[in-house]
């Protein structure tokens, strides 16, 4: 019997990963490795959204004599190859700017720490001004307690 001809043709499965666009049937010969930008291996479950890994598909070894995988050239042309890889992001994002509908290059923390630090300049201008207002009234009535000292000593 002849092996399978699988085709290097990615696709995107409902989860974001990158997948062999093949036959129901052989999905069950090919086994895939997800690696992250740094090239540690990460499980099919737990890659992130918004992130860039690789990955390469390899026909398992117990079905190497039932599948072969092929890749195509710069030409055009098909060719047998041991394994397959390619690079791809996971569609969405989970970061709080993608929540909030900014694009993920937005300095949304400064533009937090930027608010904040003006409501607290307007909070101690507030309660600097409140504090002068006190002191001139203390010291208007300490001048009156003064005049009114000094006409009590006159008489």
């Amino acid at each position: 019997m002849k092996p399978a001809e699988i085709k290097g043709e990615w696709t995107t499965d409902a989860d974001g990963k990158q997948v062999l666009n093949v036959p129901d049937s052989f999905q069950d010969l090919v086994e895939y490795e997800y690696r992250d930008k740094n090239g540690n291996p990460v499980p099919a479950d737990k890659l992130k959204k918004g992130s860039t890994y690789t990955v390469s598909a390899k026909i398992k070894e117990s079905e190497k004599k039932n599948a072969i995988l092929f890749a195509q050239d710069a030409e055009g042309n098909w060719n047998p190859e041991e394994t397959l890889g390619s690079e791809f992001k996971v569609p969405g994002s989970s970061s709080f700017n993608s929540m909030l509908g900014l694009s993920d290059d937005f300095p949304l923390w400064q533009v937090i720490v930027s608010a904040v630090s003006i409501i607290l300049f307007i909070i101690f201008m507030i309660i600097t001004a409140k504090n002068r207002k006190e002191k001139k009234e203390a010291e208007a009535e300490i001048k009156k307690y003064q005049e009114d000292m000094a006409e009590a000593e006159e008489e």
